[in-house]
């Protein structure tokens, strides 16, 4: 552990959130932490979130929790998620920290030292599977999906406990774009996420986008950084919650399963969404978006090691179906 920069961060947030205690079941999550969430606490409850993902899984049961327990809940995060936290009406007080605490808030609470290189090695070196939820727990269910087994064996709520998306009122104080009327009818590509590569899957998204636009679609990719679009669509450069809008408006989204399509599950899009088929058995059953309840159209597919025209014409049916052609 690194006793240093931990003895930093409780002293620079001790006004902030008292103290700090964590409970031993989150130590099975290496890449969040939540603490304080017994109801004989008179901490409030705490969360320390990093990822798209992670945020969403973590606050889908916090209006819940805050009923439950009569308890604010203030979450530390980085500045790059800010407005997507701030997107929940739940949440009663932010902090900001940098990578480097976050990732000694991760050791400290799974007891390893953090590991920059085996980050990087790793891509965003995290691996948060239901498993890791449900591990050591007798007769747990491995193949539930992650809204579930947050519900069952992480906050032990009923089973009729309602689930907490994105308020829309407050993500759409923070958008930047001017007009998304240009997004009406639009196809979205999110061809790339930082926890799941398909091999092919950029040759799909091509073939995709010039049949789309052959039938008149005007077609985008999201892209952050130094990602590349697909070939012969748009740029969709904008912030997590215009991408919410800009969906929500849009014809279809068409992407590989990632965080960010977590954030925007509740808003009512159609979603055609690709999974790695060469995982284990149960990715598809821990990570469907489906997990989420809600109205959305959500087509799930398993993209096979080799794919020829009649996968590809599978696809574009099930797009179709989507846009209610």
């Amino acid at each position: 552990m690194n006793v240093r920069l931990y003895e930093k961060l409780t002293d620079r947030y001790r006004e902030h959130i008292g103290w700090i205690r964590y409970i031993p079941a989150m130590r099975r999550i290496s890449k969040a932490v939540i603490a304080c969430t017994e109801q004989n606490s008179d901490c409030d409850l705490f969360y320390a979130l990093a990822g798209i993902g992670d945020t969403c899984y973590m606050l889908c049961y916090l209006d819940e929790l805050k009923k439950i327990s009569g308890k604010k809940a203030v979450v530390l995060t980085r500045g790059d998620l800010e407005t997507l936290v701030r997107s929940y009406s739940g949440v009663d007080g932010i902090i900001l920290i940098s990578e480097e605490e976050l990732a000694a808030m991760r050791a400290i609470a799974s007891h390893s030292e953090p590991d920059a290189a085996e980050e990087k090695e790793n891509g965003n070196g995290y691996n948060w599977d239901v498993w890791k939820i449900v591990s050591g727990i007798k007769g747990a269910d491995s193949a539930l999906n992650c809204v579930e087994a947050m519900r069952i064996y992480q906050y032990h709520l009923a089973e009729n406990a309602p689930v907490t998306y994105p308020d829309e009122a407050l993500a759409a104080r923070y958008t930047t774009i001017k007009d998304f009327d240009i997004y009406r009818n639009a196809v979205i590509l999110n061809p790339y996420s930082y926890s799941l590569f398909i091999d092919g899957i950029i040759e799909i998204f091509e073939q995709l986008a010039q049949k789309l636009r052959e039938e008149g679609y005007a077609v985008y990719t999201n892209v952050v950084g130094k990602q590349e679009c697909i070939r012969g669509t748009l740029p969709l450069r904008c912030s997590i919650c215009d991408f919410y809008f800009v969906t929500q408006i849009s014809a279809c989204v068409i992407g590989v399963r990632s965080g960010i399509l977590d954030f925007t599950v509740n808003n009512g899009a159609g979603y055609l969404v690709f999974y790695d088929s060469s995982r284990d058995g149960l990715y598809l059953k821990n990570y469907t978006l489906t997990g989420w309840k809600t109205d959305s159209r959500i087509c799930e597919m398993l993209v096979p090691p080799e794919h020829g025209p009649d996968f590809f014409a599978e696809i574009y049916r099930n797009i179709q179906l989507l846009i209610g052609r």
